[in-house]
């Protein structure tokens, strides 16, 4: 699991709106102060329930309307935490000391921000005086090193500390959430969709933990499920992509094929380079014995990822389908192959889970998964591997191409030009 990236905001007309309650609220016997100390306790109190684009918000306007408060900066340098926009953090942070904030929290901040990043190895031995701290920022605390250590893929290390924030927390939502994230990835479904179901009856509100267990339930083949909460995405946001994806999927696995291709379109109308709408419908062009189609569609696909494992198994299956045997056999091949590979990534990642400290293995598993177009997963492995060797320009190099590759070009260009390094003492 990996942070959200910038947030997902309500956008300048809620902002608008933010500003002229809290203005209003000034006005009101000219309680200025005590208007900005509401808007800060809100952003606070949604920091706290895990609605960080919210929070940002509030935040946005609180700053709109006051002259640059420690606070203000301190809970600014939080949500880009969980944002993971490190230099915002930087930024945020150099503001609160100029303002005059004991260095006192500006270290607690930095340290939660290196274990975030998965900066271990910087930050680990500060954990026991962080739990043994202030109560009201544990969970803060668990979140940042929980984070981190998947960060790392220290699977174990993140339960034993999940486990130890369930139990003193028990209505907060997040611990199991990131249950439900290693389950998923461990391919464990029934135990992540439990985990994703328990946690949001906590937190009703938090697309991400709906989203997450959406596609669960789909993995999982349980399509009724998954539809219903597609459904509820869908309707504050109908023009999500990866969600009218999944929808579609549902619609289609679920024997309805007609809206299951308009839903699909509608996909691709928003996102047309979106890969999972388009496989979907080679499917559904095949199901509907539209052979010529579907092969066309396919074609299209690996022209532009020939290394992706489902469209070249797709490919395979329409050249088979249409009397192309010879042409099918050199892709038979290359998925014979793909799957060797994918074995060994299994066993390394085994390897890995069992030796924390071992960059060479999260290169190698890195490398692997960029032959077979896995971009995004190997971006994850190469910056635990940067985390634990940050002065091994190889790797530095190959998290570069892979972030350029999934399309991560923000991140790109941080790791590219920028000290990783979170501000310095």
């Amino acid at each position: 699991p990996a942070p959200s990236g910038r947030r997902s905001s309500r956008g300048w007309r809620s902002r608008r709106r933010l500003t002229f309650v809290l203005i209003s609220l000034a006005l009101l016997g000219g309680a200025y102060e005590a208007a900005i100390r509401s808007g800060l306790y809100r952003a606070e109190e949604l920091l706290r329930t895990w609605q960080i684009a919210a929070a940002g918000d509030w935040l946005d306007v609180v700053d709109r309307c006051s002259n640059g408060r420690i606070e203000t900066r301190l809970l600014q340098a939080r949500v880009a935490r969980h944002e993971g926009r490190v230099d915002d953090v930087r930024a945020n942070l150099i503001g609160a000391r100029e303002l005059g904030c004991p260095d006192e929290r500006i270290r607690f901040e930095q340290s939660l921000t290196l274990a975030y990043e998965g900066r271990m190895v910087d930050v680990e031995k500060q954990l026991p005086d962080l739990l043994a701290g202030d109560p009201e920022h544990l969970p803060e605390v668990c979140d940042a090193f929980v984070t981190g250590y998947l960060r790392q893929f220290r699977l174990e290390d993140a339960r034993r500390l999940i486990e130890v924030w369930q139990r003193d927390y028990p209505e907060d939502s997040q611990p199991g959430f990131h249950s439900g994230c290693i389950f998923q990835f461990e391919m464990r479904l029934d135990e992540a969709a439990t985990a994703f179901e328990s946690a949001l009856a906590k937190a009703p509100h938090r697309v991400e933990i709906r989203e997450r267990l959406a596609v669960v339930l789909v993995q999982n083949l349980e399509f009724t499920k998954a539809t219903r909460h597609y459904q509820w995405l869908l309707q504050s946001q109908p023009s999500h992509a990866e969600w009218l994806a999944g929808y579609g999927m549902c619609l289609f696995r679920s024997g309805d094929a007609e809206r299951a291709r308009s839903v699909l379109a509608d996909a691709v109308a928003v996102s047309p380079k979106h890969r999972e709408s388009r496989l979907a419908l080679v499917e559904l062009a095949a199901d509907a014995k539209q052979y010529d189609d579907a092969l066309r569609l396919s074609r299209e696909l690996y022209d532009e990822t020939p290394n992706d494992y489902s469209t070249r198994y797709l490919l395979a299956r329409m050249l088979r389908t249409t009397g192309r045997k010879d042409e099918a056999t050199m892709h038979d091949k290359w998925l014979k192959e793909a799957e060797q590979t994918f074995r060994e990534v299994s066993s390394l990642t085994d390897q890995a889970n069992r030796q924390p400290g071992d960059s060479r293995l999260r290169y190698e598993i890195a490398i692997r998964l960029v032959r077979y177009a896995k971009y995004a997963e190997a971006v994850g492995w190469l910056r635990a591997a940067h985390q634990l060797e940050p002065e091994n320009s190889e790797i530095l190099d190959r998290l570069v191409e892979a972030c350029e590759l999934a399309g991560f070009d923000e991140l790109a260009k941080f790791y590219r030009h920028a000290n990783p390094a979170v501000m310095s003492e």
